[in-house]
């Protein structure tokens, strides 16, 4: 839902669409979604929720024709790619003249409780990040895209592990 007024009428291609938990709900509010991951086993439960709508696919090269594309959604995904700023040129080659790509990184802890406070600064000094909003936009611009006013989303917009979960994941011996 915190995606949905971001989007243009039109294709909607998730790139990292994993098991589809994002292109789902896209796809039951009426947008043609299709999705894209490098992941089988991740498609496998994708393609039961979504039907052949999903493709084995690069962010880098993606399989669909240039100006394909009138919205690109991307979630949980830049903290992952070595390169951000050809993943973004890429992603725009294939984003029609008008159309949108809207990013969501993933944010360690993400919220304001002890957890975060104890995983943001682990998670950084562990995995620094390449995918800060100021990484995003300067890789937008080079890409010739314009970038506009970004907004933290609001805890009703974020899942978020419960905190005994988090606890598990900081205790597991192959954290993160």
């Amino acid at each position: 839902a915190g995606l949905a007024p971001w989007l243009r009428p039109g294709l909607v291609v998730e790139v990292g669409v994993g098991t589809g938990a994002v292109a789902l709900p896209l796809a039951e509010r009426g947008h043609p979604v299709v999705g894209v991951d490098l992941s089988l086993p991740m498609l496998r439960t994708a393609r039961a929720r979504l039907g052949r709508r999903v493709a084995v696919g690069d962010g880098y090269a993606l399989p669909l024709r240039p100006a394909a594309a009138t919205s690109i959604v991307v979630v949980w995904v830049t903290q992952l790619v070595p390169d951000v700023a050809a993943f973004v040129a890429a992603l725009g080659a294939v984003l029609a003249p008008g159309g949108r790509l809207v990013i969501v990184p993933s944010t360690p802890g993400g919220g304001d409780d002890e957890i975060a406070r104890v995983i943001e600064p682990m998670s950084e000094a562990l995995r620094p990040r390449g995918d800060g909003p100021h990484q995003l936009a300067t890789a937008a611009a080079g890409a010739g895209l314009h970038v506009a006013p970004t907004r933290r989303m609001g805890v009703d917009d974020v899942w978020r592990p419960p905190p005994a979960e988090q606890a598990d994941q900081i205790e597991a011996p192959n954290w993160p």
